[in-house]
């Protein structure tokens, strides 16, 4: 008698859960690769920094421009509002500063008089829009303004071109 040993056929593999682990690896590798290439091709998320807006008045300014100026910095989202500087604040803190650098020379000459009022203000943003100070500029009784980046821990600060 001989025995005769059936073949027994394979047990079909269940296509589907193939199908989906390949489809599932397939759709990782894809974002990982789009989402490098878009790295590496300069794409970042913008950084929001602080910009720093300073208004210097006129020595002979009167009480109405200088509300004015007030008024119109106001109008640019501020973190902290429109903060205003005496001239006697300014020279204090002027004098503060050299005293602390031992550049006391440099204070020969100057008085709370010579000194200038002013507001300033910090706004933060991926970049500054100019045009926010075209009103500001229009002002009688301004003497100058000027916006700098704030630096940070990681990027330099600077004057902004307005």
């Amino acid at each position: 008698m001989t025995d005769v040993l059936e073949a027994v056929p394979p047990r079909p593999a269940k296509i589907w859960l193939v199908t989906i682990a390949v489809s599932a690896v397939s759709m990782v590798l894809g974002v990982g690769a789009a989402g490098g290439a878009l790295y590496l091709a300069g794409w970042r998320q913008p950084v929001v920094r602080e910009f720093r807006v300073w208004a210097a008045l006129k020595t002979d300014v009167t009480e109405p421009q200088k509300a004015a100026v007030r008024a119109e910095l106001g109008r640019i989202p501020a973190t902290d509002g429109v903060k205003y500087t005496s001239s006697a604040e300014a020279y204090a803190r002027t004098k503060e500063l050299m005293e602390s650098q031992n550049m006391t020379a440099y204070l020969e000459g100057l008085d709370a008089d010579s000194m200038p009022q002013s507001f300033e203000l910090i706004t933060t943003g991926t970049e500054f829009r100019c045009a926010q100070l075209a009103a500001v500029r229009a002002l009688p009784g301004l003497s100058d303004v000027r916006v700098t980046m704030v630096p940070t821990g990681k990027r330099p600060g600077g004057p902004v071109a307005c």
